[in-house]
């Protein structure tokens, strides 16, 4: 796991110092956190490939890590339509926006709070909204609702459940971080695990999106309720939505 995430992050610095030379600092991609929750609460068997230094260390150079999507929330709905799936993009100056606090870390608990967070969030990013490949006309959306799902045990708990939603036709790529062969990668797990699936879904971190776009992945609208709470409005899905968490996951899907 060390090993991976050293992998992101040398990625996003190459990435941060060829745009600018000076630059000095740069976001970290996955949080080691994520990389652990992806890789403890699969679902199932994770297949995968890495690709080391033929010499010298045999230092990681890329890893992609498969299996079939999964999620928290029990409330996820695809549906690229609804006007909450695409609130709290990515802000302009590339920070996390902290969506359930009200300052100095105190939560924000109910319905109306939950609401006016968000939207704050999605005032804050309005601006930086850009042109990306998204499911403009909903078919996406409506091939990933209406596959089956169920409910699974997840290998790991945690603090707020030991349940995994799991959708059995779809693929998701969980992990990915490359220095300079993630399509290959891509292209490898896909030739020998899409014939078993209907379609790739994955959430993809804001430096990664113009590389998923290139292998003909489009943002699908997701919403989910917060603690899957039956008093909670629907909001855009994030991957840990029941917890108290950050951005909305940018979801992006593809049929195979």
């Amino acid at each position: 796991l060390p090993e991976m995430v050293a992998v992101c992050n040398e990625a996003a610095r190459r990435a941060a110092v060829k745009e600018n030379p000076d630059k000095k600092t740069y976001d970290e991609p996955l949080s080691p956190d994520y990389c652990y929750d992806r890789v403890a609460r699969a679902p199932g068997r994770v297949a995968g490939y890495v690709v080391r230094e033929k010499r010298g260390e045999k230092r990681l150079q890329g890893f992609i890590l498969v299996h079939e999507f999964a999620a928290l929330a029990r409330s996820l709905v695809f549906d690229s339509h609804d006007p909450a799936a695409t609130f709290g993009s990515y802000g302009s100056d590339g920070s996390v926006q902290r969506v359930f606090h009200q300052g100095d870390d105190v939560p924000v608990t109910t319905a109306a709070e939950i609401v006016k967070a968000t939207d704050a969030v999605a005032r804050a990013s309005k601006d930086d909204a850009t042109s990306r490949a998204v499911d403009a006309d909903g078919c996406l959306a409506k091939l990933l609702q209406g596959s089956p799902r169920e409910v699974r045990s997840a290998a790991r708990g945690d603090a707020f459940g030991d349940d995994l939603v799991v959708w059995p036709r779809l693929l998701e790529i969980s992990l990915l971080g490359a220095l300079g062969c993630g399509a290959r990668l891509c292209k490898r797990a896909l030739q020998d695990r899409a014939r078993d699936y209907d379609a790739l879904v994955l959430q993809a971190t804001r430096s990664a999106v113009g590389f998923y776009e290139t292998l003909g992945l489009a943002r699908v609208g997701t919403v989910a309720r917060y603690r899957d709470r039956a008093d909670a409005p629907r909001l855009a899905y994030r991957h840990w939505c029941t917890r108290v968490v950050d951005e909305p996951s940018y979801v992006m899907a593809r049929t195979l």
